[in-house]
């Protein structure tokens, strides 16, 4: 870090020559940083990395997370008690991956944790990088290159929250989602779960309200087809029947024409009979002649000196053949 600043120079008989500074311009360092950092973020789009994390596939529910922090930052602890103590009862998984978050050493480390989350990454749903606020050049650690290269690559989705409102740094560029505060990390999680529970409960709803509908109209129907199978059932009982009267009534008149003619037909049998009857034909003047037991219907059937009996209407005669 370069710094400006107005110093005297003192002399101590004890401890010798020594400066003390009077005055620091602090816009000096931070024009310093801020170039860095420009360069920094030039180099990241040219590189198409500001978006790429982005584009990381982001789970309908977040429950096991890595998080990169100092487990003495007060951050870290607004963290984990705002996702412990959550009102919708959720729970998480979490798994902490200390790292420093200012000085020297802080993007080695955070850097070290990333490769070892990255190793394990179908452990996790997402990443959360936290830290609370401070200084604001505390936070230049993190506008490098490597870092933002580091997170803007990263296989699945890092949410970042390490500084104030008014604070952004490198990897807030380059994150899946940059929150400010690791509060807001928690509160994006939560919101997160709590849209894909909303669009269950609204999925439900709408099942179950779809079901009622499918059920009212299947009940209407059904009655509307219990109603004309109970309509068209009486219509053929009806039909039915005035067919079996219709069929009594012809069956009667047929059985009644069938007597009649059967009557007719036996009066004229009757008549054909008695006009065939023996003794009606006898009557009529004809005879039978009978020889020996015998009809007669040929003369030369006799010969003279027979003894032949001939039957009239009223009686026989007994003759002889001459």
């Amino acid at each position: 870090m370069e710094i400006h600043f107005l110093a005297r120079v003192e002399f101590h008989e004890r401890y010798g020559l020594q400066l003390v500074v009077e005055d620091i311009d602090p816009a000096y360092t931070v024009g310093k940083w801020a170039l860095q950092r420009m360069q920094v973020i030039s180099a990241l789009q040219k590189e198409g990395l500001t978006g790429k994390n982005a584009t990381a596939a982001l789970p309908s529910v977040l429950q096991r997370i890595a998080v990169i922090s100092s487990p003495e930052a007060a951050g870290m602890q607004d963290f984990s008690e705002h996702l412990l103590n959550n009102p919708y009862g959720y729970r998480f998984r979490t798994q902490l991956f200390p790292a420093a978050m200012q000085g020297v050493a802080a993007e080695k480390e955070v850097l070290g944790q990333l490769e070892r989350i990255e190793a394990e990454a179908e452990r996790f749903d997402c990443v959360a990088f936290v830290r609370g606020g401070g200084a604001r050049l505390d936070l230049s650690a993190f506008d490098t290159l490597a870092a933002g290269r580091a997170i803007a690559e990263f296989p699945i989705p890092v949410l970042v929250g390490i500084g104030h409102e008014t604070d952004q740094t490198i990897p807030d560029l380059v994150a899946f989602a940059s929150l400010k505060t690791p509060t807001a990390v928690a509160d994006y999680i939560l919101s997160h779960n709590a849209f894909f529970e909303a669009r269950l409960t609204e999925g439900w709803l709408s099942v179950r309200e779809k079901a009622a509908e499918v059920m009212g109209r299947e009940s209407a129907r059904v009655e509307q087809m219990l109603h004309w199978t109970y309509s068209n059932a009486r219509f053929q009982l009806e039909r039915a029947d005035a067919a079996l009267a219709a069929a009594e009534t012809a069956i009667a008149q047929l059985a009644s024409r069938r007597i009649q003619t059967a009557g007719t037909a036996l009066e004229s049998l009757e008549i054909v009979v008695g006009l065939l009857d023996v003794e009606a034909t006898l009557r009529r003047g004809f005879s039978i002649t009978h020889l020996r037991g015998v009809t007669l219907s040929d003369p030369t059937q006799t010969k003279p000196g027979d003894k032949i009996e001939i039957q009239l209407a009223l009686g026989i005669i007994k003759s002889i053949v001459s």
